[in-house]
């Protein structure tokens, strides 16, 4: 049950995107990024199937990444607030000896 359940959480989204006139909408829709009929099992579990769930803001995200030392590269928000940084290179670190 719970799987059909999932599943059919991204059914909208799926009709919408093949319809001109409702893709904008389709594409504002939670797990739209579905390739098939069960293709969102797997990730809707891993969600709400946890003990403990956390969910960021994009400032919380960012905070994280800057708290862990990182400099920002990229901000997205699909499937959640994304953020990729890089370990900044201390000045003088590729000097020549």
């Amino acid at each position: 049950m719970k799987r059909r359940l999932m599943e059919f959480i991204r059914c909208p989204a799926c009709l919408g995107s093949r319809i001109p006139g409702l893709r904008a909408l389709a594409a504002r829709i939670p797990y739209r990024h579905g390739t098939g009929p069960f293709s969102m099992t797997g990730d809707l579990y891993d969600r709400f199937a946890t003990p403990i769930e956390r969910r960021y803001s994009k400032a919380d995200a960012l905070k994280l990444l800057q708290d862990a030392g990182l400099q920002p590269l990229a901000v997205a928000n699909d499937r959640g607030w994304m953020v990729a940084g890089v370990k900044p290179v201390p000045v003088g670190a590729y000097a020549a000896a």
